[in-house]
């Protein structure tokens, strides 16, 4: 391609000189039409060059293969002097790293609050490994799946941790918590505090002299080993959490000493 551009510029300013020559009479017609035609002629050599370098430079693309996304390669599945076919040989394996996703599923009475609560802000999402208390990644809440299982009766659900530090690792099991509101100033009770009647949800209240009186409750949201009360309960008030299939309204109990 230079060696032509070289040559068809050469043959441009010879084809102008004998133009001008001719002009003057001192060139003649057909010395003057042959440095044009050469002067077209080269000046397509060049076009064509051009375009089989860009060519080449397509060819030479080809003989890459770029993954779509940044991710980790894992096991080579062919090595050099492998037969391979084009849209059947797998080479090998490219999982993203970072961001990844977690898949989860929820029951489908949970659905309305997670979708209400999404739709005015991100839902955070905590991963823990095995037993851990504390999460080893955090993220958000970036997938809801448009259908019901209904095998199961789930929604599935998609979280993305950014992974800067690659805690999270491609096919790993983790256990996620997804928080859909927090819940301020309300009360709470230990789960073992509230029993089941035939007039509904109950626990057993301490007065100030020590005797119990049977309390109907509504309770809300539990977690952890922690209800919420809706309504029947006050904040200080004091509860029985083991004993009380002994006991009857105005019984008398005694308070252990003990965590609170």
């Amino acid at each position: 391609l230079q060696r032509d551009r070289a040559e068809a510029s050469n043959a441009q300013v010879n084809a102008r000189r004998l133009g001008t020559l001719l002009r003057e009479g001192v060139a003649s017609r057909d010395e003057t039409d042959r440095a044009q035609t050469q002067a077209t002629a080269l000046a397509a050599s060049v076009t064509a060059d051009e375009a089989a370098v860009e060519h080449a430079r397509l060819a030479l693309q080809y003989c890459y293969i770029h993954a779509p996304f940044r991710g980790r390669i894992g096991q080579l599945l062919v090595h050099e002097g492998n037969l391979v076919k084009e849209n059947d040989t797998v080479l090998a394996v490219v999982n993203q790293i970072r961001p990844v996703q977690v898949a989860f599923s929820v029951p489908q009475h949970e659905l309305p609050a997670i979708r209400r609560r999404l739709a005015v802000a991100e839902l955070p999402v905590a991963a823990f490994l095995g037993d851990a208390t504390t999460p080893v990644a955090t993220g958000r809440l970036d997938f809801v799946n448009n259908t019901v299982d209904t095998t199961t009766g789930t929604v599935l659900l998609k979280a993305r941790f950014e992974n800067a530090d690659e805690a999270l690792w491609p096919g790993q099991f983790v256990r996620v918590t997804l928080t859909i509101d927090t819940l301020r100033d309300v009360v709470t009770v230990p789960e073992p505090a509230v029993l089941v009647g035939q007039d509904g949800s109950y626990v057993f209240v301490i007065g100030s002299n020590d005797t119990v009186e049977s309390r109907p409750v509504r309770p809300g949201i539990a977690a952890g080993g922690i209800e919420v009360i809706e309504d029947g309960l006050a904040a200080g008030d004091r509860v029985v959490t083991d004993g009380q299939i002994r006991l009857a309204p105005g019984s008398h109990v005694v308070v252990k000493d003990g965590a609170a």
